[in-house]
């Protein structure tokens, strides 16, 4: 029986029998989901499925998938040729055995800017455009922090943008603000956790936090005007450091929009 309710609990029930499973990416499906066609899933889930089965080996080609997804072979063309354009796959032909290949990208490794070594010098390996941004968001991470990223925190992060899609600027700045501000902390835990409070007070960019910080700069003024209260030596010092490093970032994002 099923109490109605808000919220509901999800499960998935263990197997006795082991028929085979096919692992994806978080961030496949939380970045596609939303934005790509039920075709252009379909067509990407059951070739990567194949792909992913080692036991089948088997070579199948774009009219086998529309027979098998009840699609048109055009369909099935337009459908790879979106996710050409994404960047998550390649296709190339081996130049001895004249083989057409579709290689999956592992995302992870492509926000990450990890590359493997490619069979063929004059294969273009396809990199999202947004992998530069996120490059440079690393290095201002570990810049602010002083310490070197783990690749687990790095996959977090990219989990974090790819699930509440805050922008690689704010995410910066979160890590600056428990970075400098004495009330809070600087592991990435905390601070993805302080990027999630600010998604419920809809902040998903720089200048949205920019305006919501100014608001509160604001109010608080007001209270200083009204009451009067001592000045926090600490508070003060973080403030002059939050907005020396936030006047530097700005200045160098939009410097970089601008090219």
């Amino acid at each position: 029986m099923i109490i109605r309710g808000d919220f509901m609990k999800y499960s998935v029930e263990k197997f006795k029998i082991d028929l085979g499973e096919t692992p994806i990416e978080n961030i496949f499906l939380n970045q596609y989901l939303q934005v790509a066609t039920g075709n252009q899933l379909k067509v990407y889930l059951y070739a990567y499925k194949l792909a992913k089965d080692t036991s089948a080996n088997v070579d199948i080609s774009d009219e086998e998938i529309a027979k098998a997804l009840d699609l048109t072979e055009s369909e099935v063309s337009e459908c790879w040729n979106y996710w050409l354009d994404e960047g998550i796959i390649k296709r190339y032909t081996d130049a001895e055995t004249q083989t057409n290949h579709t290689v999956f990208l592992s995302l992870r490794q492509l926000y990450l800017g990890i590359t493997n070594p490619e069979p063929d010098e004059s294969q273009k390996t396809y990199i999202p455009q947004n992998s530069q941004e996120i490059k440079e968001m690393f290095r201002d991470i570990e810049d602010i922090r002083d310490m070197e990223l783990s690749k687990s925190e790095m996959e977090r992060i990219l989990e974090h943008i790819s699930t509440y899609h805050q922008t690689p600027e704010l995410v910066v700045t979160a890590f600056h603000y428990c970075t400098t501000n004495p009330n809070t902390k600087n592991n990435t835990n905390y601070v993805l956790q302080v990027l999630r409070n600010w998604k419920l007070d809809g902040i998903m960019t720089l200048e949205q936090w920019q305006e919501e910080n100014n608001k509160k700069q604001q109010r608080k003024t007001k209270k200083r005007t009204y009451y009067r209260p001592k000045t926090n030596d600490i508070e003060n010092k973080a403030t002059n450091i939050n907005s020396k490093f936030l006047n530097d970032f700005i200045k160098k994002s939009k410097e970089q929009k601008d090219k």
